[in-house]
């Protein structure tokens, strides 16, 4: 039988997912706050990825956001599912945390079959830190021509997989951007002037990336999390269940809403006119649509609803 939706509890998440990601009423003023806020931004396109931010903050222009990825207070890099992704310079060693591992595990067959060996990536990271001792950045291309006269080769995709270890490797990051051209620096030099606090355990650093989700693209659904961040359904779980006091348990009201059991971060403020509550969580349906359902607290998962294995 095919699963019946609650339309207008379609149409109240969806309003709520608008406002939560600054695509409405945001009050939003610089990238490094927008990121700070949304988490780390897919950034396959850097065009595209720019004006996701731009659509956010009232009146910035292209140059702004461009200047901030050239003083490296946001940073392009590759983590979490892994992709390109924009993230705030402050948070990006807690996302490799949680994310680092994985990728590297999930590389290894592809980095075999490319013949790239523990060896070669040594090498290879060691052009890296001398081309870039004594400058600030470095274009792609020369970093590959270096490579090949030094006997490492780059084709068949080879360069983007060393290139990725060493971002995951926590060696280089993003350099300021440069007309047609990707340029790298190391990434103590870019974090010099934006370090984080100290790195929490993996755990905590899940849980901060839940509700960091959760304030701005909630509802949602520990599904959504794990897809969003590349970690297990598992892990994701833990992740809700670790942020007990902040994050709130909230079920669609209504029968047959046909869809998953959502969570909210309580109180979440900041990007939009989200409203707020303590222990009780109630949306208010919006002018345009008098007939949308409330969300509204529910009673938390039982201890019996065990977390589901994940298959990944």
């Amino acid at each position: 039988m095919a699963k019946k939706w609650n339309k207008e509890a379609l149409i109240s998440t969806a309003a709520e997912r608008m406002r939560n990601q600054a695509l409405t009423n945001s009050q939003i003023q610089s990238p490094e706050d927008l990121l700070a806020w949304m988490g780390p931004m897919q950034s396959q396109d850097l065009t595209m990825s720019l004006w996701a931010i731009g659509c956010r903050i009232t009146g910035i222009s292209e140059i702004e956001v461009l200047e901030s990825l050239r003083k490296g207070s946001i940073l392009r890099t590759h983590i979490m599912r892994p992709t390109w992704h924009l993230v705030r310079a402050e948070d990006l060693l807690l996302i490799n945390r949680i994310s680092s591992k994985r990728i590297k595990d999930s590389m290894l067959g592809r980095l075999k079959q490319l013949e790239i060996t523990p060896t070669v990536t040594k090498k290879a990271f060691g052009i890296i830190e001398k081309s870039l001792r004594n400058q600030d950045h470095i274009a792609r291309h020369s970093l590959l021509e270096m490579w090949e006269a030094a006997g490492i080769r780059t084709g068949e995709n080879r360069a983007a997989h060393l290139l990725m270890l060493a971002e995951l490797e926590e060696l280089i990051t993003s350099g300021p951007p440069e007309k047609g051209n990707s340029t790298y620096s190391l990434l103590a030099k870019r974090l010099a002037t934006h370090a984080g606090n100290t790195l929490p355990s993996l755990e905590e650093a899940q849980a901060r990336l839940a509700r960091i989700y959760l304030q701005s693209h909630g509802p949602a659904s520990h599904r959504d999390f794990a897809w969003w961040s590349g970690i297990t359904l598992n892990d994701a779980r833990n992740a809700f269940a670790a942020s007990d006091d902040a994050i709130v348990f909230a079920r669609l009201e209504g029968k047959d809403s046909g869809m998953e059991d959502y969570f909210i971060l309580q109180a979440s403020g900041g990007a939009s006119a989200v409203s707020k509550a303590g222990k009780e969580v109630d949306r208010k349906p919006s002018a345009g649509n008098a007939n949308q359902k409330n969300l509204k607290k529910s009673d938390k998962p039982k201890k019996s609803d065990k977390p589901e294995k994940s298959k990944s």
